[in-house]
């Protein structure tokens, strides 16, 4: 079993260089202050979470999997990858756009949505793909239902929902509450903003829209987003799986390897609390593993997969695999199925496997593998270490 750990804690250290003159003092203390003001912004400005995609060699890469049944399953991926399984044969689809695809869900099979890079919003419902106005040029990241309706996520606050026609911009008043006796209420000072305001969001589930520094937005009933924060605002969610009909079947999981699970408040509403911190799985270090994907069969046992390429369970007991159920020599970066015996996960390099119930084999869907070299991009565009 995993072991489980507390939040990580950050430390302040202070130098002991109190003895040295008056003079010298305030000299150390003007040049910090020009430092500080010369290079704060650029420091951020360097190594955003979200930076703008370098320039690199187009290859088959795999970013979403989703699926209506056993025999109607999609990938995306890039360069506008779309292939089709119909529970025999993978096929690659018509595809209007080059842009790299990034995820693939459908409300039921007549109807199934993609978005992707450079505002790509991409619709099928029956007579093939088709291209919807999404009013962004944005790379989106992720679609999905969120409290019943369609909505799409991405770059730079991005948060568009589906109105039939396309895609438009959302709402934009965002709230925080605080406990209290009477319950969850919203503080007179600084206790709404915009959305504008925040980073990037990864992933849509029914109960929340995630990304960025911890963000979650939910649903309030008297503005447009109820804002909570997991991680203490110190990791990015990226992935997230949803069960409508009970709260704690909803995960989100952190690029520092952590899973929140949904919980009921005794006070009303719903929280997401640490479920645990799946730190040092694969690496044994003390930062733990993205977790890229999450996906949650009816026995409610969680799948989740990692950027190193792993696959682990979390059983209904709350275990979770010491070892990988699937150690793969490419990163994962999303997974889905429809039974314990019926799960795949896609990656980089066109990679994807299937376990079948007995064992994880790899599937050939008849694209040509990449060449070793050059950097390696994630669904997001950014540079993997």
């Amino acid at each position: 079993m995993a072991k489980i750990k507390g939040e990580p804690t950050m430390t302040r250290r202070f130098h002991p260089g109190f003895r040295a003159g008056l003079a010298l003092a305030v000299l150390v203390c003007l040049l910090g202050i020009l430092m500080l003001a010369a290079g704060c912004g650029k420091k951020k400005a360097a190594n955003p979470t979200f930076p703008d995609p370098p320039e690199t060699e187009v290859q088959n890469w795999f970013f979403g999997i989703w699926g209506s049944a056993a025999n109607d399953v999609y990938i995306v991926g890039q360069p506008g990858l779309i292939m089709h399984f119909d529970g025999q044969n993978w096929e690659q689809q018509t595809s209007p756009t080059q842009a790299p695809l990034i995820s693939v869900w459908g409300p039921n099979a007549g109807e199934v949505f993609i978005c992707g890079h450079e505002g790509t919003v991409l619709r099928n419902t029956g007579g093939g793909w088709t291209t919807l106005g999404s009013e962004t040029e944005e790379r989106l990241f992720a679609v999905g239902s969120f409290d019943g309706e369609v909505f799409a996520a991405g770059a730079n606050g991005t948060i568009l929902k589906f109105t039939g026609g396309g895609f438009t911009n959302t709402g934009t008043v965002v709230a925080r509450r605080v406990r209290t006796d009477q319950g969850w209420e919203i503080p007179e000072e600084d206790g709404t903003s915009n959305r504008e305001d925040y980073g990037s969001f990864s992933t849509v589930t029914e109960f929340g829209i995630a990304g960025e520094e911890g963000v979650i937005f939910m649903k309030d009933p008297e503005v447009d987003w109820l804002r909570r924060v997991v991680t203490a605002g110190q990791q990015v969610v990226l992935s997230g799986v949803s069960d409508p009909a009970d709260t704690p079947g909803n995960f989100v999981g952190t690029d520092g390897g952590l899973l929140f699970q949904l919980q009921e408040e005794d006070i009303g509403g719903v929280i997401w609390r640490n479920w645990a911190e799946v730190q040092g799985l694969a690496s044994g270090g003390e930062a733990g593993d993205p977790i890229t994907a999450l996906w949650s069969d009816v026995g409610d046992t969680l799948y989740f997969t990692t950027r190193e390429g792993d696959i682990y369970q979390r059983n209904p007991a709350g275990e979770v695999s010491e070892e990988p159920l699937y150690e793969g020599p490419y990163m994962l970066y999303s997974i889905w199925g429809t039974a314990p015996n019926d799960i795949w996960a896609v990656g980089i390099n066109s990679h994807v496997v299937h376990f079948d119930g007995n064992e994880w084999a790899e599937v050939d869907v008849g694209l040509a593998k990449a060449a070793p070299g050059g950097p390696v991009l994630d669904k997001f565009g950014r540079v993997v270490p």
